[in-house]
């Protein structure tokens, strides 16, 4: 088993490779701390458990994700502002405005949308 760090922005991809999942996490949390804050917006970044550990296979770089650096609560901008979304806001439907932001939520980015009386609300 292959444990391969993947940080993809810009139409770039980088990668590196570990045989075991603590030293890939050492290395991601490094390579992560380094970027800037636009980087970490525009990145696409997380650690792999390779299926496949031969390197030249097309299939080595299928798996399932074990590892990202987002914590519950994080935000990041997104690239173009989504539309406005219907909720149900104390009993009552209402249009709520996009912020232009995606919220990490229970291992999951979610639109971030402002209701009537100032408060978030999530969905896509």
């Amino acid at each position: 088993m292959k444990y391969v760090v993947i940080d993809a922005r810009d139409g770039d991809v980088w990668t590196s490779e570990h045989d075991n999942l603590e030293d890939a996490i050492a290395d991601a949390k490094q390579r992560w701390y380094h970027l800037t804050a636009d980087e970490k917006d525009e990145s696409n970044f997380y650690i792999l458990e390779s299926q496949n550990p031969d390197e030249e296979a097309e299939d080595h770089l299928d798996g399932d994700t074990v590892w990202e650096p987002w914590e519950e609560g994080d935000e990041r901008r997104l690239d173009r502002m989504p539309y406005d979304h219907g909720f149900y806001v104390n009993g009552n439907y209402e249009l709520c405005h996009a912020t232009g932001y995606e919220v990490f939520i229970d291992g999951e980015w979610w639109n971030e949308y402002i209701d009537s009386e100032g408060n978030s609300q999530y969905g896509r």
